[in-house]
Protein backbone atom coordinates (compact mmCIF):
# COMPACT_ATOMS: atom_id res chain seq x y z
CA UNK A 1 0.00 0.00 0.00
CA UNK A 2 1.58 3.52 -0.99
CA UNK A 3 0.48 6.97 0.10
CA UNK A 4 -0.25 9.46 -1.96
CA UNK A 5 0.32 13.46 -1.53
CA UNK A 6 -2.90 14.90 -0.43
CA UNK A 7 -4.72 18.13 1.31
CA UNK A 8 -5.21 18.38 5.22
CA UNK A 9 -8.88 17.66 5.45
CA UNK A 10 -10.47 16.48 8.71
CA UNK A 11 -11.03 17.21 12.33
CA UNK A 12 -7.69 18.45 14.08
CA UNK A 13 -7.12 17.57 17.71
CA UNK A 14 -4.04 19.77 19.36
CA UNK A 15 -1.99 16.83 20.79
CA UNK A 16 0.26 19.09 22.82
CA UNK A 17 -2.57 20.35 25.07
CA UNK A 18 -3.46 16.78 25.52
CA UNK A 19 -2.32 13.52 27.64
CA UNK A 20 -5.58 11.07 26.04
CA UNK A 21 -8.01 11.06 23.72
CA UNK A 22 -10.60 8.39 23.12
CA UNK A 23 -11.75 8.13 19.43
CA UNK A 24 -15.66 6.77 19.52
CA UNK A 25 -19.11 7.17 19.01
CA UNK A 26 -19.40 10.33 16.88
CA UNK A 27 -15.84 10.40 16.28
CA UNK A 28 -15.99 7.40 14.00
CA UNK A 29 -16.26 8.11 10.11
CA UNK A 30 -15.25 6.08 6.75
CA UNK A 31 -12.27 7.26 5.68
CA UNK A 32 -12.51 6.85 2.42
CA UNK A 33 -16.78 7.01 2.09
CA UNK A 34 -17.42 3.19 1.88
CA UNK A 35 -21.35 3.30 2.63
CA UNK A 36 -21.07 0.36 4.69
CA UNK A 37 -18.95 2.02 7.23
CA UNK A 38 -20.41 5.02 7.60
CA UNK A 39 -21.28 4.60 11.68
CA UNK A 40 -17.33 2.43 12.56
CA UNK A 41 -15.07 3.51 10.11
CA UNK A 42 -12.45 6.52 11.13
CA UNK A 43 -12.36 9.38 8.88
CA UNK A 44 -8.96 11.84 8.76
CA UNK A 45 -8.92 12.46 12.87
CA UNK A 46 -5.71 14.52 12.62
CA UNK A 47 -3.35 15.04 16.02
CA UNK A 48 -1.32 17.87 15.65
CA UNK A 49 1.98 18.20 17.69
CA UNK A 50 4.75 20.67 17.66
CA UNK A 51 6.89 19.06 20.54
CA UNK A 52 8.51 15.84 20.23
CA UNK A 53 6.79 13.11 22.22
CA UNK A 54 5.76 9.47 22.52
CA UNK A 55 2.92 8.00 21.63
CA UNK A 56 0.31 4.86 22.17
CA UNK A 57 -2.49 4.04 20.14
CA UNK A 58 -4.64 1.04 20.99
CA UNK A 59 -7.53 -0.18 18.96
CA UNK A 60 -9.93 -1.52 20.75
CA UNK A 61 -11.93 -4.42 19.69
CA UNK A 62 -15.21 -6.01 21.11
CA UNK A 63 -15.82 -8.34 18.42
CA UNK A 64 -13.91 -10.46 16.08
CA UNK A 65 -13.19 -10.17 12.66
CA UNK A 66 -11.06 -9.60 9.97
CA UNK A 67 -9.30 -6.05 8.77
CA UNK A 68 -6.44 -3.57 8.77
CA UNK A 69 -5.23 -0.73 10.60
CA UNK A 70 -2.64 1.28 10.42
CA UNK A 71 -1.04 5.16 11.84
CA UNK A 72 -0.11 7.63 9.24
CA UNK A 73 2.03 10.78 9.52
CA UNK A 74 0.50 13.50 7.43
CA UNK A 75 2.49 15.59 5.05
CA UNK A 76 1.26 17.60 2.15
CA UNK A 77 3.96 15.90 0.10
CA UNK A 78 5.25 13.32 2.26
CA UNK A 79 3.22 11.36 4.50
CA UNK A 80 4.45 8.01 5.77
CA UNK A 81 3.50 5.23 7.60
CA UNK A 82 4.38 5.45 11.71
CA UNK A 83 2.78 2.10 11.79
CA UNK A 84 2.38 0.45 8.81
CA UNK A 85 -0.90 -1.39 7.10
CA UNK A 86 -1.44 -4.34 9.89
CA UNK A 87 -3.95 -7.07 8.61
CA UNK A 88 -5.65 -8.66 11.67
CA UNK A 89 -7.15 -12.13 11.28
CA UNK A 90 -8.87 -14.36 13.61
CA UNK A 91 -6.94 -17.83 14.20
CA UNK A 92 -8.52 -21.38 14.98
CA UNK A 93 -7.86 -20.73 18.45
CA UNK A 94 -9.89 -17.22 18.57
CA UNK A 95 -6.69 -14.60 18.70
CA UNK A 96 -6.20 -12.59 16.49
CA UNK A 97 -2.36 -12.89 14.69
CA UNK A 98 -0.48 -10.19 12.53
CA UNK A 99 0.16 -10.49 8.89
CA UNK A 100 3.80 -10.36 9.85
CA UNK A 101 5.56 -10.82 12.67
CA UNK A 102 3.35 -11.92 15.76
CA UNK A 103 4.19 -9.38 18.78
CA UNK A 104 2.73 -9.42 22.77
CA UNK A 105 0.10 -7.24 21.79
CA UNK A 106 -1.36 -6.52 18.57
CA UNK A 107 -3.66 -3.74 18.71
CA UNK A 108 -1.05 -1.40 20.68
CA UNK A 109 1.26 0.49 19.29
CA UNK A 110 4.22 2.95 20.22
CA UNK A 111 6.18 5.40 18.21
CA UNK A 112 7.64 8.87 18.62
CA UNK A 113 5.91 11.67 17.03
CA UNK A 114 8.51 13.88 15.90
CA UNK A 115 8.23 17.13 14.42
CA UNK A 116 11.87 17.78 14.17
CA UNK A 117 11.74 15.51 11.17
CA UNK A 118 12.37 16.97 8.07
CA UNK A 119 12.79 20.26 9.60
CA UNK A 120 8.96 20.29 9.58
CA UNK A 121 8.40 22.43 13.11
CA UNK A 122 4.88 20.81 13.23
CA UNK A 123 3.53 17.02 12.60
CA UNK A 124 0.43 15.50 12.40
CA UNK A 125 -0.76 11.68 12.61
CA UNK A 126 -3.45 9.59 11.44
CA UNK A 127 -4.82 6.65 13.09
CA UNK A 128 -6.67 4.63 10.48
CA UNK A 129 -9.38 1.69 10.66
CA UNK A 130 -9.43 0.74 6.96
CA UNK A 131 -12.53 0.12 5.11
CA UNK A 132 -14.38 -3.02 6.27
CA UNK A 133 -13.25 -3.57 9.18
CA UNK A 134 -16.40 -2.74 11.56
CA UNK A 135 -15.18 -4.70 15.19
CA UNK A 136 -12.84 -1.36 16.16
CA UNK A 137 -14.86 0.28 18.53
CA UNK A 138 -12.36 2.93 20.28
CA UNK A 139 -8.97 4.28 19.10
CA UNK A 140 -7.40 5.41 22.52
CA UNK A 141 -4.12 7.69 21.88
CA UNK A 142 -2.05 8.35 24.72
CA UNK A 143 1.07 10.72 24.85
CA UNK A 144 3.60 8.73 27.30
CA UNK A 145 5.87 11.58 27.47
CA UNK A 146 7.17 14.69 25.81
CA UNK A 147 10.78 14.99 24.65
CA UNK A 148 13.18 18.07 24.75
CA UNK A 149 13.80 20.04 21.25
CA UNK A 150 17.38 19.97 21.00
CA UNK A 151 20.03 18.95 18.85
CA UNK A 152 20.55 15.61 21.01
CA UNK A 153 17.19 14.24 20.64
CA UNK A 154 16.61 15.44 16.64
CA UNK A 155 19.46 13.33 16.12
CA UNK A 156 19.31 10.39 18.28
CA UNK A 157 15.30 10.60 16.92
CA UNK A 158 16.94 10.29 13.16
CA UNK A 159 18.98 7.15 14.16
CA UNK A 160 16.01 5.21 15.77
CA UNK A 161 13.39 6.39 12.75
CA UNK A 162 15.63 4.82 10.71
CA UNK A 163 16.66 2.05 12.85
CA UNK A 164 12.55 1.33 12.88
CA UNK A 165 12.07 1.67 9.41
CA UNK A 166 14.76 -1.03 8.74
CA UNK A 167 12.92 -3.20 11.15
CA UNK A 168 9.59 -2.77 9.42
CA UNK A 169 11.74 -4.02 5.95
CA UNK A 170 13.14 -6.93 7.51
CA UNK A 171 9.36 -8.36 9.33
CA UNK A 172 8.26 -7.50 5.62
CA UNK A 173 11.38 -9.32 3.66
CA UNK A 174 10.61 -12.55 6.69
CA UNK A 175 7.25 -12.59 5.85
CA UNK A 176 8.22 -12.74 1.68
CA UNK A 177 10.28 -15.46 2.29
CA UNK A 178 13.79 -13.53 1.60
CA UNK A 179 15.45 -14.72 4.79
CA UNK A 180 18.86 -13.17 3.67
CA UNK A 181 17.65 -10.08 3.36
CA UNK A 182 15.75 -9.41 6.05
CA UNK A 183 18.87 -10.14 8.20
CA UNK A 184 20.43 -7.95 6.18
CA UNK A 185 18.11 -5.25 7.47
CA UNK A 186 17.96 -6.52 10.89
CA UNK A 187 21.74 -5.75 11.59
CA UNK A 188 21.87 -2.15 10.25
CA UNK A 189 18.78 -1.85 12.97
CA UNK A 190 20.74 -3.29 15.60
CA UNK A 191 23.38 -0.98 14.49
CA UNK A 192 21.55 2.35 13.84
CA UNK A 193 19.82 2.21 17.55
CA UNK A 194 22.76 1.08 19.08
CA UNK A 195 24.08 4.28 17.83
CA UNK A 196 21.36 6.33 18.88
CA UNK A 197 22.49 6.17 22.80
CA UNK A 198 25.42 8.17 21.62
CA UNK A 199 23.86 11.90 20.68
CA UNK A 200 20.91 11.01 23.76
CA UNK A 201 24.05 11.96 25.78
CA UNK A 202 25.83 14.36 23.62
CA UNK A 203 28.41 12.27 22.49
CA UNK A 204 29.81 11.15 19.11
CA UNK A 205 30.47 7.48 17.34
CA UNK A 206 32.84 5.88 14.96
CA UNK A 207 31.51 5.61 11.51
CA UNK A 208 32.16 2.05 11.53
CA UNK A 209 30.07 -0.58 12.01
CA UNK A 210 31.50 -2.34 15.03
CA UNK A 211 29.78 -0.60 18.52
CA UNK A 212 31.93 -0.66 21.35
CA UNK A 213 31.28 1.74 23.62
CA UNK A 214 33.74 2.90 25.81
CA UNK A 215 34.28 3.85 29.50
CA UNK A 216 32.77 7.25 29.45
CA UNK A 217 29.70 6.69 27.84
CA UNK A 218 29.66 3.47 30.02
CA UNK A 219 29.10 5.46 33.11
CA UNK A 220 26.87 7.96 31.37
CA UNK A 221 24.54 5.37 31.05
CA UNK A 222 25.19 3.46 34.32
CA UNK A 223 24.11 6.63 35.99
CA UNK A 224 20.93 6.52 34.49
CA UNK A 225 19.83 3.13 34.79
CA UNK A 226 21.94 1.45 36.64
CA UNK A 227 21.15 -2.65 35.63
CA UNK A 228 20.84 -1.29 31.97
CA UNK A 229 21.77 -4.35 29.82
CA UNK A 230 24.84 -3.31 28.07
CA UNK A 231 27.23 -6.51 28.02
CA UNK A 232 23.71 -8.08 26.34
CA UNK A 233 23.58 -5.49 23.42
CA UNK A 234 26.96 -5.49 22.66
CA UNK A 235 27.23 -9.80 22.22
CA UNK A 236 23.93 -9.13 19.88
CA UNK A 237 26.05 -6.28 18.10
CA UNK A 238 29.18 -8.66 17.65
CA UNK A 239 26.70 -11.04 16.25
CA UNK A 240 25.51 -8.78 13.20
CA UNK A 241 28.76 -6.74 13.02
CA UNK A 242 30.27 -6.91 9.83
CA UNK A 243 28.64 -5.12 6.85
CA UNK A 244 27.30 -6.28 3.62
CA UNK A 245 27.73 -9.95 3.88
CA UNK A 246 26.43 -13.36 2.30
CA UNK A 247 23.30 -12.48 3.63
CA UNK A 248 23.48 -9.40 1.19
CA UNK A 249 25.23 -10.78 -2.20
CA UNK A 250 24.79 -14.65 -1.50
CA UNK A 251 27.30 -16.98 -2.67
CA UNK A 252 29.23 -15.25 -5.89
CA UNK A 253 31.53 -17.61 -5.92
CA UNK A 254 29.16 -20.43 -6.45
CA UNK A 255 26.18 -17.97 -7.81
CA UNK A 256 23.45 -19.14 -4.98
CA UNK A 257 21.26 -16.65 -4.06
CA UNK A 258 21.25 -15.80 0.03
CA UNK A 259 17.72 -16.38 -0.07
CA UNK A 260 18.62 -20.36 -0.48
CA UNK A 261 20.53 -21.33 2.21
CA UNK A 262 19.35 -18.70 4.81
CA UNK A 263 16.76 -20.45 6.72
CA UNK A 264 13.75 -18.88 8.68
CA UNK A 265 14.60 -19.02 12.32
CA UNK A 266 17.89 -17.17 11.66
CA UNK A 267 16.64 -14.13 10.03
CA UNK A 268 13.66 -14.27 12.85
CA UNK A 269 16.40 -14.07 15.05
CA UNK A 270 17.78 -11.31 14.08
CA UNK A 271 14.71 -9.42 13.70
CA UNK A 272 14.23 -10.48 17.67
CA UNK A 273 17.86 -8.83 18.23
CA UNK A 274 16.99 -6.14 16.23
CA UNK A 275 13.33 -5.23 18.37
CA UNK A 276 15.34 -6.03 21.37
CA UNK A 277 18.34 -3.30 20.89
CA UNK A 278 15.62 -0.88 19.79
CA UNK A 279 13.10 -1.00 22.36
CA UNK A 280 16.38 -0.63 25.17
CA UNK A 281 18.10 2.26 23.45
CA UNK A 282 14.77 3.95 23.24
CA UNK A 283 14.40 2.83 26.81
CA UNK A 284 17.69 5.62 27.60
CA UNK A 285 16.52 8.60 25.40
CA UNK A 286 12.93 8.09 27.29
CA UNK A 287 14.94 8.52 30.35
CA UNK A 288 17.72 11.03 29.42
CA UNK A 289 15.66 13.18 26.91
CA UNK A 290 12.44 13.61 28.95
CA UNK A 291 11.20 17.40 29.30
CA UNK A 292 11.29 18.13 33.32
Amino acid sequence: MYLLPSELSGKIIDFDELDEYVIKDDDFKSWNDDPLFKENGLNAMYFKYTKPCKVEIEFIIEEKGNGTIDVVSWHPEHPQFEVRPVVLSLTRKNQYVRFLLEENDITKFTFYANPLYLELNEGYFEPRVHAGFHEVKEVKISKLLTLKANKECKYALFLLKRAKKLLDFAKEEHASGDHGLSLHFSRFAIELSLKSIYPVFGMTFKYEHDVKFQEDIRKKIQEVIPDFPLSRLLWICQQHVRPARIDFYGDELGFVPSYSFMEKDEARTAINDARYCYEKSTLLLDSVQKEK
